[in-house]
């Protein structure tokens, strides 16, 4: 028998995983494993995760119990009380400052280099299109840091009124008065 032929009999024998039914060789019947065989597919159009429609389902038995919120219900911050919502307005009030301190840090850096970068278009015109590429890419950067510091800045106003009114001030008339801001020192 030849080399090819001892390769292409249809007889089982050898190692018992090789036996038909044996689990190593052919998939194991129903039942042999717990979540064997697997879940059919889900039905088309299904795209499950966040932001679908579907939420996801669990293939293999039921989910964990939910763990118990630390918010009460009934508040839309979902902070227990007066002091922890101050608390947490003040550290967002001192993160979204120094978020705009860096961005602002960000966009003068990044406008210099711009400027730099086309200032040496015309010390070095040999390199000029290398020179307005790096000019654009700064200016880009420069934009996207001054968004971002405006950004940060009007969180940061947004904090201002928060603790303005969890500091028991302007709890009555706080929907216009802005001056009474002026009274905290934000660090």
């Amino acid at each position: 028998m030849g080399h090819q032929d001892h390769h292409h009999h249809h007889g089982h024998h050898g190692h018992p995983t090789q036996q038909p039914g044996a689990y190593g060789y052919y998939p194991p019947p129903p039942g042999a494993y717990p979540g064997y065989p697997p879940p059919p597919p889900p039905p088309a159009g299904y795209l499950g995760g966040y932001g679908h429609p579907q939420p996801f389902q669990q293939p293999y038995g039921a989910l964990p119990p939910p763990i118990p919120s630390p918010y009460s219900p009934n508040h839309a911050l979902g902070y227990y009380d007066q002091e922890n919502r101050l608390n947490h307005a003040a550290a967002d009030h001192h993160r979204h400052k120094r978020n705009e301190g860096m961005a602002e840090v960000g966009a003068l850096a990044a406008g210099a280099f711009a400027a730099y970068e086309l200032h040496e278009v015309k010390v070095d015109p040999e390199h000029a299109n290398r020179h307005k590429m790096e000019a654009g890419a700064a200016g880009a950067v420069a934009l996207g840091s001054a968004a971002y510091a405006f950004h940060e800045h009007r969180e940061k106003k947004k904090d201002e009124h928060l603790i303005g009114q969890y500091s028991g001030h302007n709890q009555s008339h706080h929907n216009h008065d802005h001056h009474h801001g002026k009274h905290y020192k934000f660090w």
